[in-house]
């Protein structure tokens, strides 16, 4: 427990370093999640962590017991008509108050006219890794076929949200062509931003890294690409490029490594012939 408390703790340093942007999953609702988990709360009540050895985040199993706490949490508070403060020191109420990141899709009007919209739908999801990713979308859809519009919010129908599911569970290149193929969208870009591994002396790997080391990975690929262009020491196989290069579609994609500052010049040195960016502050 102490090892994965210090795990924690480095990780949610590194996180803060990090500063993902709106591409990557949930930045409030990781933090939050990471944070409950992290505290060494007193008593017996708390979500004990589990953590990927892999990817040293916090398992799906996890967050679910989270999610599920929650829920039972806030319904006593609303029971009692109490507001839950989220800098508590008891574990159910800071837990009640608390803001997670959820795993699931959504989408929000970017533009409309008629007959067509233009919507970013959004997934977001654990990789088959261990480590958190998020799916963005830039598509155009016509009529009321995928969605169900409502002024500048969407709601996804069903088979449509199956659809995204099963899509994003590939890669980045596979998702944009299985959407594509869908009748009635039409795929502009699509955006992968993956969150992990993070490696420190107790959880997570990453090619033989040393431990003090965050990854986050933005993979985009699309007509509205400028270049294909890869700064990862590590890419993935794009098996599909042909297909996507044939429909126009182009790729580009760069790993961030964020470490501690005494790592920064070793990780400098790694990272200099893939282009790959280190920071550390």
């Amino acid at each position: 427990m102490a090892d994965a408390h210090a795990h924690l703790s480095s990780l949610l340093a590194l996180f803060a370093v990090a500063r993902p942007g709106a591409h990557y999953p949930d930045a409030r609702g990781v933090r939050e999640w990471l944070t409950l988990l992290a505290t060494p709360w007193a008593g017996r009540t708390a979500v004990k962590p589990e953590l990927d050895p892999c990817s040293g985040l916090p398992t799906r199993r996890t967050l679910e017991q989270l999610h599920e706490r929650r829920r039972l949490a806030r319904a006593y508070f609303e029971a009692h008509r109490a507001q839950p403060q989220r800098s508590s020191d008891q574990f159910n109420a800071a837990l009640a108050a608390a803001h997670l990141w959820s795993p699931g899709s959504h989408a929000k009007v970017v533009s409309a006219e008629r007959n067509q919209s233009r919507l970013l739908v959004v997934h977001d999801r654990f990789d088959e890794s261990g480590s958190i990713v998020r799916f963005s979308a830039l598509a155009t859809v016509g009529g009321s076929r995928h969605v169900k519009l409502h002024g500048t919010t969407c709601t996804l129908g069903g088979p449509f949200e199956l659809a995204v599911e099963k899509a994003c569970a590939m890669t980045t290149t596979a998702a944009a062509l299985q959407l594509a193929a869908l009748e009635g969208l039409t795929v502009h870009e699509v955006v992968r931003g993956e969150l992990g591994p993070c490696v420190t002396e107790h959880f997570g790997a990453l090619h033989g890294l040393a431990p003090g080391v965050l990854s986050l990975v933005l993979e985009r690929v699309g007509e509205t690409v400028a270049s294909d262009h890869c700064a990862d020491a590590w890419p993935e196989d794009d098996a599909h490029a042909a297909k996507r290069a044939a429909r126009g579609g182009r790729r580009s994609r760069e790993r961030r490594l964020i470490c501690t500052p005494e790592r920064h010049a070793e990780l400098q040195a790694v990272a200099a012939p893939s282009r790959m960016l280190v920071r550390s502050r």
